[in-house]
């Protein structure tokens, strides 16, 4: 997990804190997501035992020291934060979203959450699109729906706001290559008509990988631009696989392991994580390094 988020693969990632119950004992879940290349990994980094008592100040120790501990570059590539909605999660002056937003390097995106409870939710996104679970304002461009863009408009709103980020990671070439491939991009979808249909039939719903390999199977192999979205797409919408992890908390510490210990708990979430985590990373180790 430090490797995919410490690497020059990667400007960005997302993160998304939440609480819960079991067994009258609470719990701070933390969740991250991070690309390598174009692939998206959806990380369990870990669950902390906290109490009622715990201040978002408390929290925010936890989270970061746990953050130092994994990735000490972390301030400087946090792109999104989400959280469920809680006021010790989004409070406007000393929430845990709003003091983790506070401590990255650059502009941060603070996805709204399920419940839309504070005032920046409401002013992004339209109540019909949230009852629904679908984002517009706030969700970042990371779809091949940017192929209808020129790309004059395409440098300047979507990969200018994001060159310092990547200025730190690739290098000048690296980071004009995604402007040229746009250019392909976009003549291909101007000039192409097969190509404008396939990708006219793209929604909301189609996901990151799906519209994608319909590029990769029309024979373009855009891998730089692609890489670059898909570090944009690490933006969590909602917290829902923060909230499937407590499903698979209550799991493991069922009514004949309450006795479990936290350290004893972690272990098996880490473990069955890591032959995953370690699958996916060799694969993609040799072509990265190309």
């Amino acid at each position: 997990m430090s490797d995919l988020l410490i690497s020059n693969e990667s400007f960005a990632f997302a993160l998304a804190p939440d609480s819960n119950s079991l067994y009258e004992s609470s719990y701070l879940n933390i969740r991250l997501r991070v690309a390598w290349g174009s692939v998206l990994f959806n990380l369990h980094a870990v669950v902390l035992p906290m109490y009622e008592r715990h201040t978002a100040n408390y929290c925010i120790s936890l989270i970061v020291r746990t953050l130092d501990a994994i990735a000490p570059i972390w301030r400087d590539k946090l792109l999104g934060v989400g959280s469920v909605g809680e006021n010790t999660m989004t409070g406007r002056h000393s929430g845990v979203v709003t003091q983790l937003v506070a401590m990255a390097t650059y502009p941060t995106v603070r996805a709204p959450p399920r419940r839309p409870d504070h005032e920046e939710g409401r002013r992004c996104c339209h109540g019909p699109d949230l009852d629904k679970g679908r984002l517009r304002f706030l969700c970042l461009p990371a779809r091949p729906s940017i192929a209808k863009v020129r790309t004059g408009v395409f440098i300047h709103k979507v990969l200018n706001p994001y060159r310092d980020r990547l200025h730190q990671c690739w290098s000048p070439a690296k980071v004009e290559q995604i402007e040229e491939e746009h250019k392909m991009l976009f003549t291909a979808y101007r000039d192409d008509t097969n190509f404008r249909a396939k990708l006219d039939k793209h929604t909301h719903m189609t996901g990151f990988n799906a519209g994608w390999s319909d590029i990769d199977n029309n024979g373009r192999k855009l891998a730089t631009i692609r890489s670059f979205m898909a570090n944009l797409a690490v933006v969590f919408a909602n917290t829902a696989s923060v909230e499937g992890d407590f499903s698979i908390l209550k799991g493991e510490k069922d009514e004949f392991r309450t006795s479990l210990g936290h350290l004893a708990l972690e272990g098996i979430f880490q473990a069955k994580q890591f032959e995953q985590i370690r699958k996916q990373y060799s694969l993609l180790l040799p072509s990265a390094s190309a």
